[in-house]
């Protein structure tokens, strides 16, 4: 938590220094429809919780090493930001899979993020007309 509060607040200072104004934003349906899917009895809920954490956070891995690379030649600022970014968002991913692992047994944690990450490619599959790195 503490790391992701320092990222936004790294976002803060890029925009500042750029001169572009910080908004709020309305978030895709991505993030709900995955929370959607969490089992409601303990612990599967716990497991569930952390597997979706863990996909949105993967996802979030996967955008920032894109846009590292798209801007690499034009903005290398932008690009050692998302780079740096990607090495964090893929830390997390695997420290949500791993926590999961707490709660149940690694088969099953494994099985289960298997079964989520085949819900979550429909998901994404149907798409969203709203850009978003982590909803």
């Amino acid at each position: 938590m503490e790391e992701e509060l320092e990222h936004f607040e790294m976002v803060w200072d890029l925009l500042d220094r750029r001169g572009i104004e910080f908004r709020r934003i309305a978030p895709g349906p991505y993030g709900k429809s995955l929370s959607g899917l969490i089992r409601v009895q303990e612990p599967d809920r716990a497991v569930d919780r952390l597997l979706v954490a863990s996909l949105i956070e993967a996802r979030s891995c996967e955008r920032f090493r894109l846009l590292s690379e798209h801007v690499a030649q034009s903005d290398p600022e932008l690009s050692a930001f998302y780079g740096g970014l990607f090495e964090s968002e893929a830390r997390h991913h695997t420290t949500y899979v791993k926590l999961a692992e707490d709660f149940a047994p690694r088969d099953v944690v494994r099985d289960r993020l298997a079964q989520l990450s085949k819900d979550e490619a429909a998901i994404i599959a149907e798409g969203s007309p709203l850009p978003r790195m982590h909803s």
